[in-house]
């Protein structure tokens, strides 16, 4: 009888400390979301760091917040998370002055488009990525390193994708004619790059 007493009792302060910690635990997520993001993020635990960030987002407004919030999104990556903050973030009115606040203002923006690209290539939506990855250049007049374009390139190179190739060869050849592009005035490490994805489109399209 002492035994199932001393039992009962143990179980039930096991309940009890654990509803305390559940209390806790939910009030510091409330309180200080971008904390618990950063230790999550410290952890390696990406994706739970992108929803404590996406959390304290919704208290701020701030456009550096969701900027976290996308940062863990590719970290963790998983195309969904990559889809939902990225996606957010690009879709942000402030997002291309955000952009301009960055040291490397060209290469922060062709990463956010980049990373939108590729997962939503990855999750079978290829008409969007293909879109993201034209949107990324289209008003430029050069061609950035590691920009979309080339980031979605790797991925049809690696999914030996013929037809998506084809399309964005026929896209590349129409900006490179309509910007008046020529490569070979470019600086020595945009030619190179220019021409790897030209090479690599036109060796999986199926090209001469």
């Amino acid at each position: 009888m002492a035994k199932n007493l001393v039992g009962k009792t143990i179980a039930k302060t096991v309940v009890a400390v654990i509803i305390v910690i559940a209390i806790i635990y939910a009030v510091l997520s409330l309180v200080i979301p971008q904390h618990l993001a950063t230790m999550y993020s410290n952890l390696g635990a990406y994706s739970a760091a992108a929803r404590y960030a996406s959390l304290r987002y919704t208290y701020t407004g701030n456009i550096e917040d969701l900027d976290r919030c996308a940062t863990y999104a590719v970290l963790s990556g998983k195309d969904k998370n990559i889809i939902e903050f990225c996606g957010e973030l690009l879709e942000d009115d402030g997002f291309e002055d955000y952009c301009a606040t960055k040291e490397e203002s060209e290469s922060y923006r062709q990463h956010i488009y980049g990373s939108l690209a590729s997962s939503y290539y990855s999750t079978g939506e290829t008409e969007t990525a293909i879109s993201y990855a034209e949107a990324a250049i289209e008003d430029l007049t050069y061609f950035p390193e590691y920009n979309a374009m080339g980031t979605l390139t790797v991925k049809v190179a690696d999914a030996k994708d013929g037809s998506t190739a084809a399309v964005l060869y026929a896209y590349m050849q129409s900006w490179t004619d309509d910007k008046g592009y020529d490569p070979e005035s470019a600086p020595d490490a945009e030619q190179t790059y220019y021409s790897a994805v030209m090479d690599v489109l036109l060796y999986w399209k199926g090209g001469e």
